[in-house]
């Protein structure tokens, strides 16, 4: 090549001192930079099978002067059709695009529908596995090129692989304008709200909990968010796999686990999102008025007749603390079964009188809670000695949180390294926390007091130091 560089430029020396401008141009360009250019366009050449004869190397270097380096003098010629474009320039510069263009679709997808956003990435993929084919083909092009150099019968079998490649760029191309034009649509599309992973284990929680009583608990997986082991009492274990299966999560395996236990590994990472649990104000309501209409039935009234009383309580404690009304709505359900279980006077008679009727017994079922204490008791299996609660508050607690009987028997230790759960402690703080899922609901009926007693049963153990 060197020896055909030399001669061309010998040519273009010679043309410029007859014209007068050799002194002018190689005061701009030394001779090495124009022997440079005169290389660069007989690669140009040798790319697409030209011969270099065809061109008038004197007069198309008359204007070099004029340039301020060699790369803006190829342009021109270029430009001006003197020599073809560069297929080197147009591989690196489509691949250079179709980064960019597949970079700003990303950026711009951002802000869709999460589904659109997945079909996206995955028609991305599969144009960045054919982007592997555009440099497949790039290195097949480049590696010909230096061989025809060396070989010109290879020039065929160059230009053929040059057309393959600018069609599979062209391809790429019309793909990614498809995905943008799916794009500018979807992003004219409203986008439904995003709900963090803590909520969506919260209505997972809720749904599970809220229907199925003992669903002893819920640990969920650190490096899969949205894998979780649900423990269960085995007599729930089918009505556990109908509600997976209904909420769309998947069944992966049944751990193993002393009895009466059975615990599943379920996956909710591909199931939709299920409702929210209702609105805190909602749920408050119903709290109230489940402890409201428990304690007229009881009496044998009829809740019904009363409701316009309670609502008038909630009316104008509206904007106070749950607590208070609470016990205004506990003082008016009082005053009501009071009214529903007046005596009836006394009858008439001639002497000797009877002795009246006693009055009878009022019944305020659930509205009298029983005082939490603190008690010693014993590890039935490690005899470790440990700080609980008395056998009338642990009574209540088995029908509220429905862990199992040897659970509640266990030490603190026992209950975190043996069964792997939280102490009893930590259950009902966790139960206080969010008692919409761990507390099922018929409870706030049967005990309209729960929340309060579970408070008290807390603050004891804390005093007294339980773990």
């Amino acid at each position: 090549m060197e020896p055909e560089v030399e001669r061309y430029y010998r040519i273009v020396e010679s043309h410029l001192k007859e014209v007068r401008l050799w002194e002018e141009t190689v005061r701009k360009f030394p001779p090495m930079t124009i022997r440079e250019a005169v290389r660069r366009i007989i690669d140009r050449l040798d790319e697409y099978g030209i011969d270099p004869e065809v061109l008038d190397w004197g007069a198309m270097f008359e204007s070099l002067k004029d340039f301020s380096t060699v790369a803006e003098f190829i342009k021109y010629l270029e430009r001006e059709r003197y020599i073809p474009p560069s297929r080197e320039e147009y591989i690196e510069v489509s691949s250079d695009e179709l980064e960019r263009e597949l970079t700003e679709l990303l950026d711009k997808a951002k802000d869709v529908d999460i589904d659109v956003v997945r079909r996206i990435r995955d028609r991305i993929s599969d144009i960045l596995g054919e982007a592997g084919e555009v440099a497949r083909l790039k290195r097949e092009v480049e590696e010909l090129k230096a061989r025809v150099k060396r070989e010109r019968r290879l020039r065929d079998e160059y230009a053929r692989k040059y057309e393959d490649l600018q069609k599979t760029i062209e391809r790429l191309r019309n793909e990614i304008e498809n995905l943008r034009r799916e794009v500018e649509r979807a992003r004219r599309l409203p986008i439904p709200p995003t709900v963090p992973v803590e909520e969506k284990r919260a209505r997972f929680e809720y749904h599970l909990k809220s229907q199925i009583p003992r669903v002893y608990r819920i640990d969920w997986f650190r490096d899969i968010p949205l894998r979780c082991r649900i423990s269960v009492h085995r007599d729930e274990w089918d009505r556990l796999l109908s509600k997976i299966r209904e909420l769309g999560g998947e069944f992966i395996e049944e751990a193993p686990v002393r009895p009466p236990m059975r615990v599943a590994v379920v996956d909710f990472s591909e199931a939709p999102v299920p409702p929210a649990p209702p609105p805190p104000i909602e749920w408050e309501r119903m709290i109230l008025w489940g402890k409201f209409s428990a304690a007229i039935s009881a009496a044998g009234g009829d809740p019904e007749r009363y409701r316009d009383r309670f609502e008038e309580v909630l009316e104008a404690l509206a904007d106070r603390p749950f607590s208070e009304r609470q016990r205004a709505v506990e003082i008016l359900a009082r005053d009501i079964v009071s009214e529903i279980t007046v005596p009836p006077r006394p009858p008439v008679r001639r002497p000797p009188p009877a002795p009246p009727t006693p009055p009878p017994e009022r019944v305020v079922v659930g509205l009298v809670m029983p005082e939490p204490e603190v008690t010693t008791r014993i590890d039935p299996e490690t005899g470790e000695v440990f700080l609980s609660l008395d056998d009338t508050s642990l009574s209540i607690l088995k029908k509220v949180l429905p862990f199992p009987l040897e659970w509640y028997m266990a030490s603190p230790s026992r209950q975190r390294e043996e069964f792997r759960w939280p102490t009893l402690l930590m259950a009902i703080e966790d139960a206080l926390a969010r008692p919409e899922v761990h507390i099922p609901a018929w409870v706030f009926s049967v005990y309209p007091w729960i929340l309060e007693f579970l408070k008290r049963a807390r603050d004891r153990l804390r005093e007294a130091g339980a773990r």
